[in-house]
C-alpha cells in the first residue's frame, strides 16, 4: 500500500528541471521561451505535437507522446529498493491519455485504467525467484494504481512548439521543457562526434 500512494503522489506530482548543455544550441541566450515562441505555438498546427517528446534531464516524467488521433501516452519512473529481498529496480508507469489542442493550450485526460507498471532489476542477472517476485508486484502495483488513481485532467499553456516543447501546467510554478526524440537523437550524435575528436588530439 505505501508503495501505491507513493506512485500516486508522483502522478500528482509537477515535475521541473534545469537546462542540458547537450542542447544549448537550441536556446543559446539561456532562455527556454520567447515572446515570437508563445506566439508561433498560438498558431501552431496539431500536427507539430504529433511526435514523443524526451525531458530534458533525468526526472520522473521521462516522455509525453501526443499521436495523430488524439491520443497518446506518458512515462515515468523511479529507482526504489525492494527491502524484503533485497534489490534495487526501476519502476516505470505508462499513462494513457487522450487529449485535444486549441490554439495554445492543450487539454490532456488521464486514462488510469488502462496505466501499464513495468520493474526492471538494476541488476541484469537475477534468479528465476526474484523474476517471480517481480512480476507479481508488477501485478500487485498495476492493480492497486487502478483502482486508487482516479486520473486527472491535466491544463497546459504551450509556450515553444519546434524541437523543443514547453509547457506550463496550470497548478506549476515553472514551465516543463522537453526535447523531441529525433533532435535528441542528432544531438547525441554530435556530442559522440565531438567526443571521439576530442580523444583523437589527446
Amino acid at each position: 500500500m505505501r508503495k501505491a500512494f507513493f506512485l500516486l503522489f508522483l502522478l500528482s506530482s509537477v515535475i521541473t528541471f534545469a537546462q542540458n548543455s547537450l542542447y544549448s544550441d537550441l536556446n543559446p541566450n539561456g532562455s527556454w521561451y520567447t515572446d515570437e515562441s508563445r506566439d508561433a505555438a498560438y498558431e501552431s498546427s496539431l500536427s507539430k505535437l504529433h511526435k514523443t517528446w524526451i525531458c530534458c534531464k533525468n526526472a520522473e516524467i521521462e516522455s509525453f507522446t501526443f499521436k495523430p488521433n488524439n491520443v497518446g501516452y506518458y512515462v515515468m519512473s523511479a529507482k526504489e529498493h525492494d527491502d524484503e529481498e533485497d534489490f534495487d529496480y526501476i519502476i516505470a508507469i505508462k499513462m494513457p491519455f487522450t487529449y485535444t489542442k486549441n490554439k495554445d493550450k492543450i487539454i490532456v485526460k488521464e486514462n488510469p485504467l488502462r496505466m501499464t507498471v513495468s520493474i526492471k532489476p538494476v541488476e541484469t542477472k537475477v534468479s528465476q525467484r526474484i523474476k517471480d517476485v517481480i512480476a507479481k508486484k508488477e501485478a500487485s502495483i498495476t492493480a492497486e494504481l487502478r483502482r486508487e488513481y482516479k486520473g486527472q485532467t491535466l491544463n497546459y499553456t504551450i509556450y515553444r512548439i519546434d524541437d523543443y516543447l514547453v509547457i506550463q501546467y496550470s497548478a506549476a510554478y515553472l514551465p516543463m521543457c522537453f526535447v523531441s526524440k529525433e533532435y535528441q537523437a542528432q544531438a547525441e550524435a554530435r556530442k559522440a562526434e565531438q567526443t571521439k575528436a576530442e580523444n583523437k588530439e589527446e
